[in-house]
């Protein structure tokens, strides 16, 4: 039965799947039956089903497939925030799926645009229609799918996902005016290139990041590069908006390994466009 359910899924009959699987006993709907019947819901858009589903696996059954699949739901519904959390916890679980990666490379595309736009239009509300791709739960094919990555490829993964929080945290700490964590992003002894020392580029820095009473910074279109296996770029357009002053600018931060985790090592400002 299930080998018919997947080839029905396999072919995009996906009310056909659903059917079959809803026609079932229910001790025959227990596990993997019940995780594909979600998968089936949300990908049909059938929310309110798929939430109380979900609602119900959750203590049964708590997997990745599922919590990524809760994201979807969120994400479907414009609660990014909610779908971020989902999908954290889908990789705490398990690191090693493309899919979840992928998701949360999407949302935080998304969640950083929605917040540009919004800033501009001074709203709160999620302006982005973002779908996130579900995962189908099918024990048979879950070796398979955890093979695709070998250690290079996690180790790969890892990395950028702590460039990621690498470069939150460099924005955050700016916009909270927190110089102490501002400053441990950089390598030790790192200056601009058309300053002299570390001290008089932290002076200068001092000097911008404190003088403002408040300062807004929002990052989009966040894209990664992989040098070589100790150096990663990151590049992006902020907008940055303080009480007297605001801009927007495409930046790269190349970052190095460090003992310490990843540093930023170059900061460049490759365009500047005052508002």
């Amino acid at each position: 039965m299930y080998q018919k359910i997947l080839h029905q899924i396999n072919q995009s009959e996906y009310d056909a799947a659903l059917q079959q699987i809803e026609q079932l006993d229910g001790d025959e709907q227990l596990g993997a039956l019940q995780a594909t019947r979600l998968w089936l819901l949300t990908r049909l858009g059938r929310v309110e089903q798929a939430e109380a589903l979900a609602d119900e696996l959750q203590q049964q059954i708590p997997s990745i497939e599922l919590y990524n699949n809760r994201a979807v739901l969120h994400a479907a519904r414009g609660e990014l925030k909610q779908a971020e959390g989902y999908l954290l916890q889908a990789l705490q679980s398990d690191s090693r799926y493309w899919q979840v990666y992928l998701n949360l490379q999407h949302l935080y595309a998304t969640m950083a645009k929605d917040a540009y736009v919004a800033a501009l239009n001074d709203s709160s509300e999620p302006l982005t229609e973002l779908e996130l791709r579900p995962l189908l739960f099918d024990i048979s094919q879950r070796q398979e799918r955890v093979a695709r990555l070998d250690e290079s490829d996690q180790a790969e993964l890892d990395d950028l996902s702590a460039i990621h929080r690498a470069v939150r945290r460099w924005q955050q700490s700016w916009q909270g005016q927190n110089l102490a964590d501002y400053f441990d992003n950089y390598m030790e002894g790192y200056h601009d290139a058309n300053i002299a020392s570390s001290r008089e580029w932290q002076q200068l820095r001092r000097q911008r990041i404190l003088g403002p009473d408040t300062i807004e910074i929002t990052l989009r279109e966040l894209s990664l590069k992989v040098v070589d296996s100790e150096t990663i770029e990151a590049l992006f357009w902020m907008d940055y908006r303080s009480d007297n002053y605001r801009d927007e600018s495409e930046k790269r931060l190349r970052f190095r390994r460090t003992e310490g985790g990843w540093k930023i090592a170059l900061e460049e400002t490759l365009t500047v466009i005052r508002r």
